[in-house]
């Protein structure tokens, strides 16, 4: 096989290995029981957190409470007066693939516009809104949570602001491999696999 191919190849697998996609369930530990609610300044799960700015406050939701939102698993409310930021642990930029939403409670039940803010690592920011559907009745048989995709505009964002008053779930994302450790790994291979190509083709 020649070199280039080899490296083509090499290329793509290196792509797919730093950039895999993954699901925050809010189902971490510490497991929260069905039934209870916790609030604290933030959340952590698959390199990712979740933290209050301001007077925000972030709250995981069991799921099986009469008045809030259900879907069989658990989740994250976001409450106060202020956005929640959601960020990587390694401060390095992912992609946002789609969310679960619902309203905060039956007590807000009308159809609610999430504004949802997400910022580059320049400074420059995107935005979205998705509108609630206001169907929400707690343990009952209707589905409380939507499931709505983002553009292609929040693609290499550092963090991502949440407003309050809405809950979430399933929140899909793809860490953007950084370009400096990708191209190195690349060079060098591309080096090894070429040398070894000229010696074989030498015997």
């Amino acid at each position: 096989m020649r070199p280039y191919i080899l490296i083509l190849v090499c290329s793509s697998a290196l792509t797919v290995g730093l950039s895999q996609t993954t699901t925050i369930t809010f189902d971490g530990e510490p497991p929260q029981p069905r039934g209870t609610q916790s609030g604290s300044g933030r959340y952590e799960e698959s390199g990712t957190v979740f933290q209050q700015g301001g007077r925000g406050q972030v709250s995981r939701n069991g799921g099986g409470l009469p008045l809030y939102p259900e879907n069989g698993t658990a989740y994250l409310q976001i409450g106060g007066e202020s956005e929640v930021e959601l960020a990587l642990l390694s401060g390095l930029p992912f992609s946002l693939t789609s969310i679960d939403l619902a309203e905060y409670s039956t007590v807000y039940p009308g159809p609610q516009p999430v504004f949802i803010q997400g910022y580059r690592a320049d400074g420059q920011g995107v935005s979205t809104t998705f509108m609630l559907d206001g169907v929400i009745d707690g343990t009952g048989p209707l589905p409380d949570f939507e499931t709505f995709a983002f553009d292609p505009t929040f693609a290499d964002v550092t963090r991502v602001l949440f407003p309050p008053g809405v809950s979430i779930d399933n929140v899909v994302f793809t860490p953007v491999p950084e370009a400096k450790t990708g191209t190195l790994i690349v060079a060098g291979l591309a080096a090894m696999i070429a040398l070894r190509w000229r010696s074989a083709k030498a015997q």
